[in-house]
């Protein structure tokens, strides 16, 4: 009857260890879910200096970064050119941020707008004469 016992415990003993080798494998204990992406937006209102075109795109090569530039559409018209634009309700010439310094300044500001866009910045649109338009109609 000993006999019997120790047969029925080694039985038990090899079913017990047999059943734990081919158990499903324990569940890796919860994570939180991953951050989502975290963004910082970094924008150059008027985009009118030069050197800061050139100094945001070099720091975008280093960095990685990607910039949104504001382009007043002024900025695009020189002293000559100047007359081309009237904000509702203004005379022509006129404007609240000024235009490009000359016909250069105009010219090397298209190219930075060239390069940019071709780097994978957005160029944005930051009005023309940033006038207050409070007065203006829908027609404005």
């Amino acid at each position: 009857m000993l006999r019997s016992y120790r047969v029925l415990a080694y039985s038990l003993a090899s079913l017990a260890s047999a059943n734990a080798a081919f158990a499903d494998p324990p569940k890796p204990p919860a994570v939180s879910p991953a951050r989502p992406k975290q963004v910082v937006l970094i924008s150059f209102d008027a985009a009118r200096e030069i050197s800061q075109w050139q100094r945001s795109r070099a720091l975008a090569k280093r960095t990685g970064a990607h910039f949104t530039y504001f382009l007043s559409c002024v900025f695009l018209l020189s002293p000559d050119t100047r007359q081309q634009y009237a904000g509702p309700g203004k005379a022509a010439g006129k404007s609240n941020v000024g235009f490009g310094a000359s016909k250069q300044d105009v010219a090397d500001r298209l190219e930075q707008v060239r390069l940019a866009g071709a780097e994978g910045h957005d160029i944005g649109s930051h009005a023309c004469g940033h006038f207050d338009g409070k007065d203006w109609s829908k027609a404005d």
